[in-house]
């Protein structure tokens, strides 16, 4: 199931970035990374998306991060991160990993998105 969530979040973002037509290279420097290639493993679902990514791809979407991180709640299936779910701990390992550069607004930012995904819980 971890797997199918990886690969849920990645579809998402990639589905994303073609709505919109940029190119990976356009999003790799939104996220300041040092090449694009570092973008395309997170779209492949080779690296994990990190927290403070999803809320810059939100921001460059205009969307909620919850439609980013929780992409399947976001089509109205609801079987990530769902307070109904059954033995949710069982079946879901959720990784979160926040970039810790020592600024405030970073740093912000990361509790305001995790305070969201707390209240999915």
């Amino acid at each position: 199931m971890e797997t199918q969530y990886y690969h849920a979040v990645s579809k998402k973002i990639k589905e994303l970035r073609a709505l919109k037509g940029y190119t990976q290279e356009f999003v790799a420097t939104v996220l300041e990374k040092k090449s694009y290639s570092n973008y395309q493993k997170i779209e492949s679902g080779k690296t994990n998306l990190s927290i403070l990514d999803a809320k810059k791809l939100a921001e460059l979407y205009d969307i909620d991060v919850i439609e980013i991180i929780n992409p399947e709640q976001s089509k109205g299936d609801k079987i990530f991160m769902n307070k109904n779910c059954n033995n949710y701990e069982s079946k879901v390992k959720l990784n979160i990993s926040i970039e810790l550069d020592g600024s405030i607004e970073n740093l912000e930012k990361s509790m305001e998105i995790l305070k969201k995904i707390n209240g999915l819980l």
